[in-house]
């Protein structure tokens, strides 16, 4: 796993090893996380529009003085590269910044069990520092030997993923869940929902469903579109999904990749 020694801290980049002093350890926090290459990353625009809804939850009075891209550029210059996963947490009185390997992409085993979204959602979308239930889920899906997991709504219902947002090709057309039942708005899922394809937002989206669907796709603003191969329960497993071969992965994942000019 690569190190990245160096990171930013209100303006102010310094080894990792240096403490810097903080807010509070258990602050709520909103977080962005971005793919940073060629000088840039893809839906600058939606997540700079999540962030700002975000920072009602924080109750952050003052102003944001330094954009996404100048935090990107100095930790990527301080770190010696070029690409990387760039991670900024924002809180009432403190913006940090990091950097992070680029996660695998491919195609997703996916475990679909009982875990319910916490009960403490937020209506902005956002995603925040509180974790936990998130972390739990992915846990128990990892030691079941799938790749991610997908929690529940207040209803029954699939909200979404511990890092994806879920979409589900039926025979009514693309399904997505509306996140009525809290969720986090993923950049991919907007950008989707803001494009040609006529999507349907589901306010409860059964679990059942997915085991029937044509293709089940997972949406992250990291890795893109995501095809999943792979569907198990405590009570069924399904392993004839086509993941990234599907049609409608194959040419979302086409449109994804276009979003960055070719050097």
């Amino acid at each position: 796993m690569v190190e990245f020694p160096f990171v930013w801290t209100n303006g102010e980049v310094h080894e990792r090893s240096i403490e810097r002093a903080s807010s509070g350890g258990d602050e709520l926090g909103v977080i962005e996380t971005f793919l940073w290459q060629r000088d840039s990353f893809r839906c600058a625009g939606l997540h700079q529009q999540r962030l700002e809804r975000g920072l009602t939850l924080v109750k952050r009075q003052a102003p944001l003085a330094v954009s996404m891209q100048a935090v990107a550029r100095a930790l990527c210059a301080a770190n010696r590269v070029t690409e990387a996963v760039v991670r900024i947490e924002v809180t009432a009185q403190d913006i940090r910044g990091s950097l992070r390997e680029r996660p695998p992409a491919g195609s997703m085993a996916v475990f679909l069990g009982a875990t319910a979204l916490p009960e403490e959602t937020y209506p902005t979308g956002s995603k925040t520092t509180r974790r936990d239930t998130y972390e739990q889920a992915l846990a128990l899906a990892r030691g079941a030997g799938m790749d991610e997991a997908l929690l529940l709504d207040g209803t029954g219902g699939v909200a979404e993923g511990s890092f994806s947002n879920v979409f589900a090709v039926l025979e009514e057309g693309l399904v997505t869940p509306d996140l009525g039942g809290g969720g986090v708005a993923g950049i991919c899922r907007e950008w989707l929902l803001g494009g040609p394809d006529p999507i349907l937002r589901a306010s409860h989206l059964a679990p059942a469903s997915l085991f029937q669907a044509s293709e089940v796709i997972l949406t992250n603003a990291l890795r893109g579109p995501l095809g999943v191969r792979r569907l198990g329960s405590q009570e069924r497993l399904r392993d004839d999904l086509p993941g990234a071969r599907g049609p409608v992965c194959r040419a979302w994942a086409r449109r994804w990749q276009a979003l960055l000019p070719e050097t």
